[in-house]
């Protein structure tokens, strides 16, 4: 668990990134508890020029107070901005949510093809309505990472029809390959193939659900509130955590140095379990601060739990939110994803889910029906056969 010193290193670091870092002089704190109760506490520090007794600007539509209470629930929305020509209203989207592909785009066509919006070649169909798609990180292979794979996502991305939205976040196998070629180490990919993996995002927040490759610590929920405290604007939040993180001098979902920033977590019970000094487990802090930004549901892979998702899988241990795991082995299942609506119901894809729609042709025509594709089932050929699961 990172100490205090380490928290102040690395919002200096989000604060101002031209300058070489430093560090307060501020003593260490003996027990790893009194550091996190430091910090949960609001113990960084105000940026100069902030007042520290006013009330943070919201991330959000309308203004919460510093410390929004456990049960109010705030949308994560960026402040409204008066446009320079009429906009239309925003569409209602159905979002597609893939995790843990590990270089294998013929999974991601896979389900592209299931709801009806490419063909098997993972090429866009035309007149498809408008659609969200968001991966949450091991997208490659850190071991044997494809330089075609990483073709095949960019052609996606470059080719995809407006009102089709992309987000590719990094897991710990793309942090890993950036890692390694900022260290001089050989790998297959070009300048502007690891541009495109360093611009993808570290995390998305959409509406009330936090989407990141693994689990959520109690210090990125407490940068969050804090930068959301300096006034930094949802939209900028990337481009400042990318400034720390690429840097090499935090680490964010690997385990061999610095603060456990994301998502590594070896084990997660264990971890949100740890008693603190007001007798709480930490999970319980963790939920009081997702609630307090707004976040209601946590979409996750990076650890596999089988070939059907978990939607339970931390429920009394970080009370009052939904952490759903979407890592199930996909490339051995054969499909695994999920499927969000424009009113947040959330429809799982997997064998267990086709077989109880009768098989794999009514699975997809209900979800086709559902998604308004159902009348782009032109000459594509059949779904390419899923793998066979291990009994």
């Amino acid at each position: 668990m990172p100490t205090t010193t380490d928290i102040w290193a690395l919002l200096r670091r989000l604060r101002n990134w031209g300058e070489p870092p430093s560090r307060p002089a501020v003593a260490p704190l003996r027990e790893e508890g009194e550091a996190m109760a430091v910090a949960a506490a609001g113990a960084f520090g105000p940026t100069a020029g902030v007042n520290p007794d006013a009330s943070p600007p919201a991330w959000t539509a309308q203004p919460v107070c510093q410390e929004p209470a456990i049960a109010q629930v705030i949308p994560f929305v960026v402040a409204p901005v008066t446009p320079a020509v009429p906009v239309m209203p925003a569409v209602p989207l159905w979002t597609l949510v893939l995790s843990d592909t590990d270089n294998d785009f013929t999974t991601v066509a896979r389900h592209l093809q299931l709801l009806g919006l490419c063909d098997r070649r993972g090429c866009w169909k035309p007149g498809i309505p408008p659609v969200r798609i968001i991966h949450t990180g091991d997208w490659l292979n850190k071991w044997n990472p494809d330089p075609h794979v990483l073709d095949s996502f960019k052609r996606l991305v470059e080719t995809a029809p407006q009102g089709v939205e992309i987000s590719l976040l990094a897991g710990n196998h793309e942090l890993a390959i950036l890692r390694m070629a900022d260290m001089g180490l050989r790998t297959p990919f070009t300048g502007e193939d690891l541009d495109f993996i360093r611009n993808g995002e570290l995390f998305r927040i959409q509406d009330d659900i936090l989407f990141l490759h693994g689990y959520p610590t109690l210090l990125l929920l407490e940068l969050l509130h804090q930068l959301r405290h300096e006034g930094c604007a949802l939209a900028d939040l990337h481009g400042r955590l990318r400034a720390a993180f690429y840097r090499g001098e935090h680490a964010l979902f690997r385990d061999d140095a610095g603060p456990e920033l994301a998502g590594y977590i070896r084990k997660p019970r264990s971890y949100y379990s740890q008693p603190q000094p007001d007798g709480r487990p930490l999970g319980h802090h963790v939920a009081e601060r997702l609630l307090s930004l707004g976040i209601a549901t946590v979409i996750h892979g990076h650890k596999p739990v089988g070939v059907t998702q978990s939607d339970d899988e931390l429920e009394r241990i970080i009370p009052g939110v939904r952490v759903i795991n979407n890592d199930n082995g996909v490339r051995t299942a054969g499909l695994g994803g999920l499927l969000i609506s424009p009113r947040g119901g959330i429809r799982f894809i997997n064998p267990e889910a086709v077989a109880a729609a009768g098989g794999i042709r009514a699975y997809r025509k209900r979800l086709r029906k559902r998604l308004a594709t159902r009348g782009r089932d032109i000459a594509s050929g059949a779904l390419p056969a899923m793998h066979s699961v291990a009994a």
